[in-house]
Formats: C-alpha cells, structure tokens, sequence
C-alpha cells in the first residue's frame, strides 16, 4: 500500500513575501488607514480603558471568568463615533 507524501514543511528562518492589495475598516485611535499604518509604525498601544461613552465597567465586570452575561475586562480596543447608516445595507 501506497501513501501519500506530504509536502516539505517551510523552514524556520525561510520569509515569505506579502503583498497587501487593499484594506478598508474602522480602527481604534486610528481615523483613517494612513493614521492606521502610522499607528502600527509608531507601536502605538491602542487598548484602553472602557469610555464612559460606551458603558459602565461596574455594571458588567466580574473577575470570575465563567460569570454568564458579564465580562472580565475592562480594557479594549475602542471606536470614536463613526456615523453609520445601517439602511444602506
């Protein structure tokens, strides 16, 4: 009985290259895709804490994990307001 080959596994060290042909989205502390980039190049951290606008962290923060309906955190990655019109879609 015959089996099959498997294809060589890539190499550690071995780099591919990428090309990035277009990107479109929202981002945190980034209000375009060339404040995004710069972001990125700069290490920007953009996790913070909750804003006010967004929702009371007491009202749903609880440290145990496995708490239904709740969360165990306190920091995201959070959007400035963006109008959006849901009915284009």
């Amino acid at each position: 009985m015959k089996t099959a080959k498997s294809a060589p596994k890539a190499q550690k060290d071995q780099k591919t290259d990428i090309a990035i042909v277009g990107m479109s989205a929202l981002y945190p502390k980034a209000s375009s895709l060339k404040s995004f980039w710069k972001v990125v190049r700069m290490g920007t951290d953009t996790i913070s804490d909750i804003p006010d606008t967004h929702w009371s962290p007491d009202d749903y923060f609880d440290s145990n994990q496995k708490s239904p309906d709740m969360t165990y955190c306190r920091r995201g990655g959070f959007l400035d307001p963006y109008p959006f019109d849901p009915t284009e879609f």
